[in-house]
């Protein structure tokens, strides 16, 4: 009962004063929004000022050279604010000077082993250890690691290497243009032995002959080349040194496997005028014609693809050539030797017939080689060839 008392009286005087109400809500201040900005977390990264780097000293320019780095990068590792740091450190000698890259605590990088007027490396840090680290595999297949505090770049003068020379050849002079034709070397390198002073040398030597003639390359009088076999126009070989004998080499391996080497200290070339290769010729088969009538009985033979191979150590040949002849639509051929003899395709009844003649010139003859159903040998000698199309 009280309380309904309360609450009837509170209504009364909100309607009866209501100025004084809205006067009571007017004088509450409104309320403003507050605004705070989050600062993002920092990714952690190494610092190239971690290592501590050499500097050249100016009045002494043959010893160590200034270190430089490049290329900072860093590239966060996934759902960490961890990074993998890398950058190149590199030095330089002088003209005439190499270059070692050297770390604290007798470090070495693998690039000293070269003799290098120039090094650049590439060394990583992991933001989780902060150390900075050079790791390089070995000619042996070893890993090598080594932290990187310090760097410094002593320089050392360059040895002469030792080195083969092309002109310890003597290259014969043309004196018959017949006969004699000019030797030329080129393509000269040479490859340092490592942890040596030495070198192996190569270079090719080359002779040409003139149209119509084959050239032979012999050295000190005597020794030949393989390729004097091949009786071919152009001879270019390669031979060898090694500056601790200063011997130039020509070394080949022969057809029958056996090594052959001969020592080099003068190359002449001598010409020969080549001897024309006996061969067979496909004009010695008589091809048979059209008989122009409408259809023809006889159609016309031809003979493409004509090759001759010279058997080694002879002058002469094994020659190939390949016959042929053609229906018309809806007729097929039966080829036909010397006219008694007929090509195994004529088993087929096809519209076209194409087959090989083979003929050695030691013979002279022109032979169509087939094996039968039942493992014979057929082998008709050819000198005349006709084609004869019929109906399907």
């Amino acid at each position: 009962m009280v309380r309904f008392l309360l609450f009837l009286i509170t209504l009364h005087f909100v309607f009866e004063n209501p100025k004084l109400v809205e006067a009571c809500f007017a004088t509450q201040s409104p309320s403003i929004p507050v605004v705070t900005t989050e600062v993002p977390p920092e990714l952690r990264t190494c610092s190239a000022s971690e290592i501590t780097y050499g500097v050249a000293d100016p009045t002494n320019p043959e010893g160590p050279v200034s270190v430089t780095y490049f290329g900072l990068t860093s590239t966060q590792i996934a759902g960490t604010l961890d990074s993998i740091s890398t950058m190149k450190i590199s030095c330089m000698a002088i003209d005439g000077y190499y270059v070692n890259m050297e770390f604290q605590e007798n470090g070495q990088v693998k690039e000293n082993l070269e003799n290098l007027r120039n090094i650049t490396v590439e060394v990583t840090c992991d933001s989780r250890t902060m150390e900075w680290i050079y790791s390089s595999v070995l000619d042996n297949g070893d890993v090598y690691t080594h932290t990187v505090s310090s760097v410094v770049c002593p320089q050392a003068s360059l040895t002469p290497l030792n080195a083969c020379s092309p002109t310890t050849i003597m290259y014969a002079a043309v004196e018959n243009p017949q006969v004699n034709v000019e030797v030329t070397n080129f393509g000269f390198t040479s490859t340092r032995v490592p942890d040596t002073t030495e070198t192996i040398s190569t270079m090719k030597i080359s002779c040409m002959a003139i149209d119509g003639y084959y050239v032979h390359m012999y050295f000190n009088g005597g020794g030949q080349v393989k390729e004097n076999l091949d009786n071919i126009q152009n001879i270019t070989v390669e031979v060898t040194c090694d500056s601790r004998d200063g011997n130039w080499i020509y070394s080949t391996v022969l057809d029958n496997g056996s090594p052959y080497t001969r020592m080099v200290t003068n190359v002449n070339c001598l010409q020969v005028q080549e001897t024309p290769l006996n061969a067979c010729s496909p004009t010695t088969i008589m091809y048979g014609e059209g008989d122009n009538e409408s259809p023809q009985l006889n159609v016309d033979v031809t003979n493409f693809g004509f090759t001759s191979t010279q058997i080694p150590g002879t002058l002469d040949t094994i020659s190939t050539t390949k016959i042929s002849c053609m229906a018309i639509d809806e007729y097929y051929v039966n080829m036909e030797f010397n006219g008694n003899e007929h090509a195994k395709e004529n088993l087929d009844n096809v519209q076209n017939i194409t087959v090989e003649v083979t003929c050695d010139s030691r013979v002279g003859d022109w032979k169509y080689i087939t094996e039968l159903p039942g493992g014979v040998v057929y082998d008709p000698t050819v000198t005349a060839v006709e084609c004869l199309q019929l109906p399907l």
